[in-house]
């Protein structure tokens, strides 16, 4: 079995501190989320910038209010940085199925575009969960990503369903919010997910996100 692979999160809310937590997550992290959307002012000026000190595997994350994110600006705004990172090619950039159900983006070779659904207050029926897969390979996605509240153990089976029954030729990020669905995010990429994501400092970007540094020892203890 492959590494398990961690996407550890970098975020601040202002560009100068954000520049100071990516240094120090690059040293300890193989790949890294940039939660961008929560930089207080930020322009598609600024993206270049960040490009040019971005020097491992990043998901480029852009994330609007109305699906847990911390962007202010207009929606149109938002799609335009997303569509940036795309231009600059950022390896992983993503985008929610809601707003690539109204605006298109033009993809480039070699970025890989992450499909996303989120649900802060529960985990929907396993088939409804299916159809968000589906529609996000329709409309391009080259990963399909679903994160959703646990409120009880048993939602874990949902995502852990959704990992299992994934086609051969689809990758797969599935992960349970909240602390009922901690478990998803230890196990999700030892099943067949795509990635786990993890955080640095305590700055976590979601309910529920484990410590990179506790998260590797639990992995090493496992042998992977």
């Amino acid at each position: 079995m492959p590494k398990p692979r961690i996407a550890t999160v970098v975020r601040a809310d202002n560009l100068k501190d954000f520049f100071i937590g990516l240094a120090e997550t690059q040293r300890v992290a193989d790949l890294i989320e940039l939660r961008v959307d929560y930089i207080q002012g930020l322009q598609v000026e600024h993206l270049q910038e960040l490009k040019a000190k971005t020097t491992k595997p990043a998901i480029f994350t852009c994330r609007g209010k109305a699906e847990g994110g911390n962007f202010f600006g207009a929606e149109k705004q938002r799609v335009a940085i997303i569509q940036k990172a795309i231009d600059l090619k950022f390896p992983y950039v993503d985008i929610e199925l809601a707003a690539l159900r109204k605006y298109k983006l033009n993809k480039k070779r070699g970025v890989k575009l992450i499909v996303s659904y989120h649900n802060f207050q529960k985990t929907p029926k396993y088939d409804f969960l299916e159809k968000i897969i589906n529609q996000a390979y329709k409309l391009g996605a080259d990963i399909a990503k679903v994160a959703v509240l646990a409120n009880k153990p048993e939602d874990n089976k949902t995502i852990f369903q959704l990992i299992l029954n994934k086609k051969p030729n689809q990758e797969i990020i599935a992960l349970a919010m909240g602390e009922k669905g901690r478990i998803t995010r230890l196990l999700a990429p030892l099943l067949g997910g795509f990635l786990t994501f993890a955080a640095v400092g305590g700055k976590t970007s979601a309910p529920g996100q484990l410590d990179i540094k506790g998260l590797k020892a639990i992995y090493q203890a496992m042998n992977f």
